[in-house]
């Protein structure tokens, strides 16, 4: 009875999921169907509008070149500042006209100029009366009088758009005329004709489609394959497209009246939108197919979901009757009640259990752990009259017969100028990785961090010998493997936990002991016994970290360094003897002598004529003098350092600014600069600019410009293009902007005025 129960539901379940499912998914292919079939054609359209757009703004920019050319061309000069008409001019002004147009005849359109008030018009093809020429391209009286009035205006520079009437058929011609101002103070107007079949694209026959270009006061043109669409582009639909913001060139569309109107704005006009018309797509055509292909699939899937909902059902009661049979063991009698129930409460009961054990393991966590090992290290483990449990944190040391090794990275300040933080936690991480796997097999212990270069590990009976051999073949390969120096200092055996701190504080003393053993990677107390007073402390990595930050020039980590070593030698009563401190001022002196070799200085200070550095710090009578008279020397060192620094970055700025003055007629850039002086760019810029006080970029520019100045000044034939490529200009707009921008004047205008 109970399985019956709980089989009946789920089967009664999988019945209702199945049809449930089958409608679901049929209404989705349907719904994706009319989805995708509405994108694709709008995808379509949008990209056939947007390659539309290309094209003809593609067409608009050739035309503006041909004029923006034409406007600088002496010949036009001419003709717009002549008050009657030369005809010589005007012959030559046809034939250059004729020749700057010629190239891009196939962008479909023709070029013709005149003047307000002339009345000659000067085409590609002739020079021919401006009645005639309106003929020719077919203005209306309408069009002709707008012309008469634009040209008639005080503007100097603007464009007149010809529109198409509301009533009227597609027209042959689209014509622009644009009056300029030219740089001699002259008028001209321009006529800029395109062949609307040509310029418009071509819509898809019978697609009931159109392409036309608008803009908020009228058509411009229109190819409209039904009357009708003259009617809907009103007033106020042009109002509404040409509200669009000038330069937004995303894709716009609104629906009306059968039709989706789709538009974007022109690149080069501003002012136009291309608008694309399309027929609305009715679902509805669709529904009838669509209903018609599901029916056959609603039966299929109906029928194959019942057959499953069977096999389903009986799969699905399997891992209920399992667990029924494995609880059943856990709760050691049989179960009463509905069987899912039972699995229910039975596996609430063992979560709860699983949570209070959850709740006892978190009290044995790493970090409380290492807190604990921490605290037992500094000797702040033990209460009062107890003693350390090591049982109740699961350490592998035991109350008795221990000893710690300290292990230093001796190395470390230069790890700091060579990685990144970053790096240098990743490598310190795979160190003490490495240090874990090597003793793990030989010992038992524990290992921890103390601090940003120094491990810790409390060893269980360690046998000294055999930790040396592990520790050098050890030390060996992470100093191969990571560029790392290790030293180890190995602390006597503590009789119990509570001394363990004992240990601790004996290999600490130990490891600030090792300089004068240096070359031993692991140290014990009887090694630093053997020290005495005729000895002083000056270890090799001392130097080599004095003398390093000197070169570089950092003045307080050398004199922390030198501080340390003072310090160390002159800071205490047991101080050493005379023979060990001349040994001491000998090692000071010849470090020295070593960071005077990098700024070629002689191998004395300027102390006076036959002076030495070492009897001058011989002459000190006390530590006090003594310890003075160095920094005093070491201070002297570091100005040195700073002068020749300085000296080095005013040649490398002479340079840099000589190779400007030498390649400033070619293309180069500060890269160049850069790997024609073998440093890098960033490097480059920063001095550059530092003793320059400009950027690279302004200061070649200035540099050519001065130079185009005295061309222009000496050479009155000069071109403006000519004079562009000989100071390194490749584009002559872009040096006519960079002359402006420098000089408030175009190059045209300086050198008229040098006349």
């Amino acid at each position: 009875m109970v399985k019956r129960g709980f089989y009946l539901k789920l089967l009664y379940m999988f019945v209702l999921i199945i049809f449930t499912y089958t409608l679901i998914v049929l209404g989705f292919l349907f719904y994706k169907d009319n989805e995708i079939t509405d994108l694709q054609l709008e995808h379509s359209y949008v990209a056939f509008l947007e390659q539309a757009k290309e094209r003809m703004d593609t067409k608009l920019q050739v035309a503006n070149n041909v004029i923006s050319q034409l406007s600088i061309d002496s010949e036009l000069l001419e003709f717009g500042a002549n008050a009657t008409i030369d005809y010589y001019n005007v012959t030559k002004l046809y034939q250059m006209i004729r020749s700057d147009a010629a190239p891009f005849s196939q962008f479909g359109f023709r070029v013709a100029v005149t003047k307000p008030q002339e009345k000659i018009v000067i085409t590609t093809a002739q020079s021919t009366d401006k009645q005639r020429y309106y003929q020719e391209i077919e203005f209306t009286e309408d069009h002709i009088r707008q012309v008469e009035r634009f040209m008639e205006e005080p503007s100097s520079s603007s464009d007149l758009i010809l529109l198409q009437g509301q009533e009227q058929a597609e027209q042959p011609f689209m014509t622009i005329v644009r009056k300029v101002r030219l740089t001699n103070g002259s008028t001209v107007v321009f006529f800029l004709t395109f062949e609307t079949e040509y310029f418009l694209p071509v819509v898809q026959a019978g697609q009931d489609e159109s392409f036309g270009i608008v803009q908020a006061d009228g058509i411009v043109a229109l190819n409209a394959s039904q009357p009708s669409l003259y009617r809907l582009l009103d007033a106020s639909l042009l109002q509404k497209i040409g509200q669009a913001r000038f330069f937004d060139t995303s894709f716009s569309k609104l629906s009306l009246s059968g039709y989706t109107v789709r538009y974007v704005s022109s690149t080069m006009m501003p002012s136009w939108k291309y608008v694309y018309f399309t027929p609305n797509n009715s679902v509805r055509d669709r529904v009838s197919d669509i209903l018609w292909r599901a029916l056959p699939m609603y039966v299929l899937f109906a029928a194959a979901g019942i057959l499953l909902t069977f096999f389903a059902t009986n799969r699905a009661y399997v891992p209920i009757r399992e667990l029924v049979a494995v609880f059943r063991g856990y709760e050691k009698q049989s179960p009463t009640k509905d069987d899912l129930q039972f699995v229910q409460e039975t596996a609430s009961r063992i979560r709860t259990d699983n949570e209070r054990l959850r709740e006892t393991l978190e009290q044995y966590t790493v970090p409380l752990r290492v807190k604990w090992l921490r605290d037992l290290l500094n000797g702040l483990a033990q209460a009062e009259g107890t003693q350390p449990d090591s049982s109740e944190y699961r350490t592998l040391i035991s109350n008795e017969g221990s000893n710690v090794c300290f292990i230093e990275m001796v190395n470390y300040s230069e790890w700091v100028e060579a990685y990144s933080e970053e790096g240098i936690s990743l490598i310190r991480a795979q160190i003490m990785e490495s240090i874990a796997s090597a003793f793990q097999e030989h010992m038992e212990y524990e290992l921890l961090e103390w601090d940003y270069k120094r491990f810790v590990m409390i060893v269980k009976h360690s046998d000294v010998p055999e930790f040396r051999k592990v520790g050098s073949a050890l030390f060996v390969q992470l100093e191969k493997q990571f560029n790392v120096r290790l030293a180890a200092a190995i602390g006597s055996v503590a009789p119990s936990l509570a001394h363990i701190h004992h240990s601790m504080k004996e290999a600490e003393y130990i490891m600030e002991q090792r300089f004068p053993l240096d070359q031993r990677p692991f140290l014990v107390i009887e090694d630093v016994s053997v020290l005495s007073k005729d000895q002083y402390y000056f270890p090799m990595d001392k130097e080599r970290e004095i003398v390093d930050h000197i070169v570089r020039g950092k003045r307080e980590p050398a004199m922390s360094a030198l501080d340390y070593i003072l310090e160390r030698n002159l800071g205490k009563e047991d101080s050493p003897d005379s023979d060990a401190m001349k040994q001491l001022l000998l090692g000071l002196v010849t470090t020295v002598n070593r960071i005077l070799q990098h700024v070629q200085q002689p191998s004395e200070l300027q102390l006076g004529k036959g002076i030495s550095l070492y009897q001058e710090f011989l002459k000190c009578s006390t530590k006090e003098e003594l310890k003075q008279r160095v920094f005093d020397c070491f201070d002297q060192l570091l100005s040195l350092m700073s002068e020749e620094k300085e000296q080095l970055a005013h040649s490398q700025a002479d340079r840099m600014v000589e190779f400007i003055r030498e390649h400033y007629s070619k293309d180069i850039s500060l890269a160049d600069v850069a790997e024609h002086l073998n440093l890098s760019p960033g490097y480059v810029s920063t001095m550059f600019k530092q003793y320059t006080k400009e950027n690279f970029k302004d200061y070649l520019n200035k540099h050519r410009i001065r130079v185009a100045k005295e061309i222009l000044e000496n050479d009155k034939n000069a071109k403006v293009n000519e004079v562009a490529f000989r100071v390194g200009c490749n584009n002559v707009y872009t040096f006519i902007r960079m002359f402006k921008k420098y000089e408030g004047t175009s190059p045209g205008a300086y050198a008229k005025n040098q006349e």
